[in-house]
């Protein structure tokens, strides 16, 4: 019974530790290419049209299309973008959920 118990728990529980594990960071010392000018979808009631970005996959760049993902109360989405460090280095700032912080009346 112990066994079968903690073989579950395994069977349950590893799934969730790899989606939670950090992404591998994508960095190159090449500047990426400029963004594709694209429409924005209409995504419907609820959702919102996140545009497109480069990655790079095998030492090249590659473009990753945009897609509506659904809203998120009181956040905004930051879309993916790649910014140059201090060591010229482009690290690519994977597409992420941000709290919105009211500003203050005066």
């Amino acid at each position: 019974m112990q066994i079968f118990i903690k073989s579950s728990v395994l069977v349950f529980l590893l799934p969730l530790l790899f989606s939670c594990a950090p992404k591998k960071m994508i960095t190159t010392t090449r500047e990426p290419p400029k963004i594709k000018s694209m429409k924005a979808e209409n995504c419907g009631e609820g959702k919102i049209y996140t545009m497109g970005h480069w990655t790079m996959k095998e030492g090249s760049f590659e473009w990753v299309d945009g897609k509506c993902k659904r809203k998120k109360d009181g956040q905004n989405f930051i879309p993916a973008h790649w910014e140059k460090n201090q060591d010229d280095v482009w690290v690519l700032k994977q597409g992420r959920w941000e709290e919105i912080i009211p500003s203050e009346e005066k």
